[in-house]
């Protein structure tokens, strides 16, 4: 079986993260509300602009907050694989459908299973009760 790590951790100053995912958390239950991923722009750069408008009028009036904790997962690779765009998108879709962040809309329902047996472990800050995701 072929593990991936993503460490997550809180993000405070540095916001030129990229190839790696993001997380937007509730501020006082640390639910998570939606997960992107950053590959070809920074996190900065991809929470910015007209097309996260929905997503934060959906927040505020949803859960009647304007702030939010942010959380980047790096990713750990086994020796000799590589990190790909396409390796990112299947984790990030990986990780919404198993979880269901009621931010995502896309990938919510179904999902192309690439990579059978690849096993997703999130650790660090990760906020959630289920840490292992395995595609099946």
């Amino acid at each position: 079986m072929n593990s991936i790590c993503v460490e997550w951790k809180y993000l405070t100053s540095k916001w030129d993260y990229s190839h790696c995912l993001y997380a937007y958390l509730h501020p006082k239950t640390f639910q998570i509300l939606y997960i992107g991923k950053a590959y070809r722009h920074s996190v900065r750069k991809r929470m910015k602009g007209n097309h996260k408008e929905e997503l934060y009028k959906y927040i505020i009036n949803s859960y009647n907050t304007s702030k939010l904790k942010v959380i980047v997962g790096e990713f750990i690779l086994e020796d000799g694989r590589r990190l790909s765009e396409e390796l990112v998108t299947d984790i990030e879709s990986l990780l919404i459908i198993r979880l269901k962040p009621p931010g995502n809309i896309q990938n919510r329902k179904s999902r192309n299973y690439i990579r059978p047996g690849t096993c997703v472990i999130c650790e660090g800050a990760w906020p959630h009760k289920r840490s292992r995701f395995i595609d099946k």
